[in-house]
């Protein structure tokens, strides 16, 4: 455990300069992301615009997952942490059978989540996040700088 000698030593060495020109430089692609992924896109939206696995490169959970890597890293994530996704083993949609029985359940249920955190995003209601909101939707759905 850190001590609080530690702790203010590496808050006064902590680069911020770093991390902002860091996030200017990468933010375009959120703002991209955002521009594409509407709130009314997502209402929208077919489980074939959601899910990772079939190899297409604007789904919203490839955008998520790797588009967005440098700002919203989802380190370890596996195919099933976005409820369902696309087997091409199977040729068919695969939620998570921990919590779903079906993949229409699973996406419908993870796409009514995502809506619920861009409203919660734009009330700054912070109360209703998870830690994965935190780290990767919200970051997405807020207009926020550092």
């Amino acid at each position: 455990m850190m001590n609080i000698q530690e702790f203010e030593y590496h808050k006064n060495h902590f680069p911020y300069d770093a991390c902002t020109a860091y996030w200017k430089e990468h933010s375009w692609k959120r703002e991209e992301f955002v521009r594409y992924f509407t709130r009314d896109k997502i209402e929208s939206m077919a489980i074939s615009e959601y899910v990772i696995g079939t190899g297409d490169t604007t789904t919203f959970c490839y955008g998520l997952l790797i588009g967005l890597m440098q700002l919203a890293n989802i380190r370890n994530a596996f195919p099933t942490d976005f409820g369902v996704y696309y087997s091409k083993k199977k040729h068919d949609y695969v939620p998570d059978a921990r919590r779903w029985t079906s993949a229409e359940e699973a996406f419908e249920t993870m796409k009514s989540s995502i809506l619920d955190l861009l409203d919660a995003g734009e009330k700054e209601d912070l109360d209703v996040f998870t830690p994965v909101g935190r780290n990767s939707v919200s970051c997405i759905g807020q207009n926020q700088s550092l």
